[in-house]
């Protein structure tokens, strides 16, 4: 079955750790010891919330060459911070979704809520169990990364405004968490994490797309 994971940060790659070593270390003797802490996976989630971090990426994004997942969790995780989210495990799968749909995504919504809820109807418990992951990821998304699209929209034709896309997502994600496949799948204490913040995380992402992405 394929859901996204949060395993970003155990799965590093080597240009990621070469931009956190050469963004953090300010000595050549420093880069053996960084290289020791970055393996120790607490030090590593330590180090990754260091600030220059997300300022290096700002600063120089289209030099700078990192995984897109190492990309999307250091600014994630910064983001909600801000909006007091402070579980590694929910910027971890954010990372995630961003990795997944942000190169796919450019002007995204089309989301047609209803016609998904139809097909859950007629689901059995395994796709309804994926249907439902996928419109509580989907709603996040959306709703996170453009607001202002589906705000205009509901100006224009009458479209469901941003607290109905909300609302989709939190009760989804409820849902995704209480289902026997999200147990089997250690997936279940991370969807109810995110139901229980899902307008904190949503706002964080309106504050990465309006101030770190740009889309």
């Amino acid at each position: 079955m394929h859901v996204l994971r949060p395993n970003t940060r155990m799965n590093l790659s080597s240009r990621d750790l070469e931009f956190i070593k050469k963004t953090l270390s300010t000595k050549n003797q420093d880069l053996k010891w960084m290289d020791s802490l970055l393996h120790d996976p607490q030090c590593r989630d330590q180090i990754l919330d260091d600030e220059a971090l997300t300022w290096a990426l700002l600063d120089h994004t289209p030099s700078i060459d990192v995984s897109l997942p190492c990309f999307f969790y250091i600014l994630s995780r910064y983001s909600l911070r801000r909006y007091k989210v402070y579980d590694r495990q929910v910027a971890d799968y954010v990372a995630a979704l961003l990795s997944a749909q942000l190169p796919q995504a450019p002007d995204k919504p089309q989301l047609y809520v209803f016609d998904v809820l139809m097909e859950m109807q007629a689901a059995n418990p395994y796709q309804n169990f994926e249907l439902t992951v996928a419109l509580a990821n989907e709603t996040l998304f959306i709703a996170g990364m453009f607001p202002s699209h589906l705000e205009s929209r509901a100006h224009r034709r009458g479209a469901p405004r941003l607290r109905f896309y909300e609302s989709m997502g939190q009760s989804h994600f409820l849902s995704a968490g209480q289902h026997t496949l999200a147990r089997e799948h250690d997936l279940s204490a991370l969807y109810t994490a995110i139901a229980k913040e899902f307008n904190s995380i949503r706002r964080a992402l309106n504050y990465l797309s309006q101030n770190m992405v740009f889309l």
